[in-house]
Protein backbone atom coordinates (compact mmCIF):
# COMPACT_ATOMS: atom_id res chain seq x y z
CA UNK A 1 0.00 0.00 0.00
CA UNK A 2 1.46 3.16 -1.25
CA UNK A 3 0.71 6.65 1.30
CA UNK A 4 1.95 9.97 0.63
CA UNK A 5 1.40 12.64 3.60
CA UNK A 6 -2.01 14.03 3.22
CA UNK A 7 -3.77 16.35 0.78
CA UNK A 8 -1.71 16.80 -2.13
CA UNK A 9 -3.56 20.09 -3.03
CA UNK A 10 -3.29 20.96 0.82
CA UNK A 11 0.46 19.40 1.76
CA UNK A 12 2.92 20.49 -0.29
CA UNK A 13 4.81 16.96 1.02
CA UNK A 14 2.07 15.19 -0.81
CA UNK A 15 2.54 17.91 -4.14
CA UNK A 16 5.70 16.62 -4.40
CA UNK A 17 5.10 13.02 -3.85
CA UNK A 18 2.69 13.44 -7.19
CA UNK A 19 4.96 16.06 -8.96
CA UNK A 20 7.64 13.65 -8.94
CA UNK A 21 5.62 10.73 -10.13
CA UNK A 22 4.57 12.92 -12.83
CA UNK A 23 8.65 12.57 -13.79
CA UNK A 24 8.91 9.49 -13.32
CA UNK A 25 5.60 8.48 -15.80
CA UNK A 26 6.78 10.04 -18.84
CA UNK A 27 6.33 13.67 -17.23
CA UNK A 28 7.89 17.21 -16.92
CA UNK A 29 8.23 19.47 -14.32
CA UNK A 30 5.69 21.45 -17.02
CA UNK A 31 3.39 18.54 -16.52
CA UNK A 32 2.50 16.66 -13.48
CA UNK A 33 -1.19 14.81 -15.17
CA UNK A 34 0.83 11.79 -15.13
CA UNK A 35 1.59 11.83 -11.87
CA UNK A 36 -2.22 12.34 -11.29
CA UNK A 37 -2.76 9.31 -13.43
CA UNK A 38 -0.68 7.33 -11.45
CA UNK A 39 -2.12 7.84 -8.74
CA UNK A 40 -5.55 7.01 -10.71
CA UNK A 41 -4.13 3.82 -11.67
CA UNK A 42 -2.71 3.17 -7.97
CA UNK A 43 -6.25 3.44 -6.73
CA UNK A 44 -8.06 1.16 -9.61
CA UNK A 45 -5.76 -1.69 -8.11
CA UNK A 46 -6.56 -1.07 -4.60
CA UNK A 47 -2.85 -0.07 -4.08
CA UNK A 48 -3.47 3.18 -3.01
CA UNK A 49 -4.13 4.31 0.70
CA UNK A 50 -5.60 7.27 2.47
CA UNK A 51 -3.92 6.71 5.25
CA UNK A 52 -1.11 9.34 5.42
CA UNK A 53 2.29 8.30 5.62
CA UNK A 54 3.29 9.29 9.03
CA UNK A 55 5.33 7.21 11.68
CA UNK A 56 2.38 6.02 13.38
CA UNK A 57 0.74 4.53 9.87
CA UNK A 58 4.18 3.69 9.12
CA UNK A 59 4.99 1.52 12.40
CA UNK A 60 1.43 -0.12 12.19
CA UNK A 61 2.17 -1.16 8.56
CA UNK A 62 -0.51 0.59 7.46
CA UNK A 63 1.37 2.28 4.50
CA UNK A 64 3.78 0.13 3.16
CA UNK A 65 5.47 2.59 0.80
CA UNK A 66 5.32 6.01 1.80
CA UNK A 67 6.23 8.79 -0.63
CA UNK A 68 7.37 11.58 1.18
CA UNK A 69 10.30 14.15 2.47
CA UNK A 70 13.65 12.12 2.37
CA UNK A 71 14.55 13.86 6.16
CA UNK A 72 11.05 12.81 7.28
CA UNK A 73 11.69 8.92 6.51
CA UNK A 74 15.34 9.11 7.62
CA UNK A 75 14.40 10.64 10.94
CA UNK A 76 11.78 7.85 11.09
CA UNK A 77 14.22 5.27 9.92
CA UNK A 78 16.28 6.51 13.25
CA UNK A 79 13.05 6.56 15.48
CA UNK A 80 11.82 3.18 14.67
CA UNK A 81 15.10 1.52 15.46
CA UNK A 82 14.59 -1.17 12.84
CA UNK A 83 10.68 -1.86 14.15
CA UNK A 84 9.62 -2.39 11.32
CA UNK A 85 13.17 -2.15 8.95
CA UNK A 86 12.92 0.89 7.29
CA UNK A 87 14.86 1.75 4.31
CA UNK A 88 14.70 5.07 2.37
CA UNK A 89 15.77 5.27 -1.81
CA UNK A 90 15.53 8.56 -3.41
CA UNK A 91 13.99 7.40 -6.68
CA UNK A 92 16.62 7.86 -10.03
CA UNK A 93 14.12 8.36 -12.20
CA UNK A 94 11.23 10.94 -10.58
CA UNK A 95 12.61 13.37 -7.60
CA UNK A 96 12.15 16.96 -7.22
CA UNK A 97 12.93 18.54 -4.31
CA UNK A 98 10.96 20.88 -2.04
CA UNK A 99 12.99 24.11 -1.21
CA UNK A 100 11.96 26.06 2.12
CA UNK A 101 12.27 29.64 1.71
CA UNK A 102 13.24 32.30 4.44
CA UNK A 103 11.99 36.30 3.71
CA UNK A 104 13.18 39.15 5.91
CA UNK A 105 10.36 41.27 6.64
CA UNK A 106 12.50 45.28 6.38
CA UNK A 107 9.35 46.66 7.78
CA UNK A 108 9.36 43.99 10.68
CA UNK A 109 10.29 45.89 14.47
CA UNK A 110 14.07 43.98 14.24
CA UNK A 111 14.75 43.19 10.69
CA UNK A 112 18.55 42.92 11.71
CA UNK A 113 18.03 40.24 14.35
CA UNK A 114 16.36 38.36 11.14
CA UNK A 115 19.55 38.80 9.10
CA UNK A 116 21.82 37.49 11.83
CA UNK A 117 19.37 34.42 11.63
CA UNK A 118 20.00 34.09 8.21
CA UNK A 119 23.76 34.93 8.73
CA UNK A 120 23.88 31.93 11.12
CA UNK A 121 21.48 29.46 8.96
CA UNK A 122 24.20 29.96 6.23
CA UNK A 123 27.13 29.08 8.76
CA UNK A 124 28.81 25.83 8.42
CA UNK A 125 27.34 25.31 11.93
CA UNK A 126 23.85 26.12 10.76
CA UNK A 127 24.03 24.21 7.73
CA UNK A 128 25.47 21.12 9.82
CA UNK A 129 22.27 21.73 12.15
CA UNK A 130 20.16 21.48 9.35
CA UNK A 131 21.87 18.50 8.30
CA UNK A 132 21.52 16.43 11.19
CA UNK A 133 18.03 16.49 10.90
CA UNK A 134 18.53 15.05 7.47
CA UNK A 135 17.26 18.41 5.60
CA UNK A 136 20.05 18.86 2.75
CA UNK A 137 21.28 21.96 3.38
CA UNK A 138 21.85 24.73 0.28
CA UNK A 139 25.83 24.76 1.41
CA UNK A 140 25.99 20.71 1.63
CA UNK A 141 28.20 19.97 -1.27
CA UNK A 142 30.32 22.98 -0.04
CA UNK A 143 30.61 21.76 3.79
CA UNK A 144 31.45 17.82 2.28
CA UNK A 145 34.19 19.56 0.00
CA UNK A 146 36.05 21.10 2.94
CA UNK A 147 35.46 18.38 4.80
CA UNK A 148 33.00 19.10 7.46
CA UNK A 149 30.36 16.71 7.24
CA UNK A 150 30.71 14.53 10.26
CA UNK A 151 31.88 10.59 9.06
CA UNK A 152 29.35 9.08 11.61
CA UNK A 153 26.64 11.83 10.18
CA UNK A 154 27.22 11.33 6.67
CA UNK A 155 27.12 7.63 7.14
CA UNK A 156 23.17 7.54 8.22
CA UNK A 157 22.39 9.55 4.36
CA UNK A 158 21.79 8.06 1.60
CA UNK A 159 24.60 7.89 -0.63
CA UNK A 160 25.49 11.07 -2.79
CA UNK A 161 24.73 9.54 -6.01
CA UNK A 162 20.94 9.18 -5.36
CA UNK A 163 20.75 12.92 -5.43
CA UNK A 164 22.03 13.02 -8.53
CA UNK A 165 18.97 13.23 -10.96
CA UNK A 166 16.77 15.49 -8.44
CA UNK A 167 15.22 18.30 -10.37
CA UNK A 168 14.52 21.71 -8.87
CA UNK A 169 11.36 23.57 -10.13
CA UNK A 170 13.22 26.99 -11.01
CA UNK A 171 10.14 27.97 -13.27
CA UNK A 172 7.45 29.50 -10.75
CA UNK A 173 4.58 29.36 -13.59
CA UNK A 174 5.44 25.52 -13.99
CA UNK A 175 4.49 25.51 -10.21
CA UNK A 176 1.46 27.36 -10.60
CA UNK A 177 0.39 25.54 -13.29
CA UNK A 178 1.00 22.00 -11.61
CA UNK A 179 -0.33 23.27 -8.51
CA UNK A 180 -3.62 24.47 -10.52
CA UNK A 181 -3.62 21.50 -12.36
CA UNK A 182 -3.36 18.97 -9.31
CA UNK A 183 -6.30 21.37 -7.44
CA UNK A 184 -8.93 20.77 -10.96
CA UNK A 185 -8.08 16.90 -11.01
CA UNK A 186 -7.61 15.34 -7.78
CA UNK A 187 -10.79 15.12 -6.71
CA UNK A 188 -12.19 13.77 -9.12
CA UNK A 189 -9.72 11.14 -11.05
CA UNK A 190 -7.94 9.84 -8.02
CA UNK A 191 -10.82 10.10 -5.30
CA UNK A 192 -13.57 9.57 -7.94
CA UNK A 193 -16.07 12.19 -6.43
Amino acid sequence: MVGIDGDPRQANDAFIAVYSAALAMSGSTADIQPGIDYFVQLKKKGNFTSARSNIANISKGEVAIAIMWDYLGLGFRDSLAGKPNLQVVIPSDGSIAGPYVSVINKTAPHPFAARLWIEYIYSDEGQLYYLKGYAHPARYQALVAAGKVPADLAAKLPNAEQYANVKFVTDLTQLSTAANTLSQNWQTQVLGQ
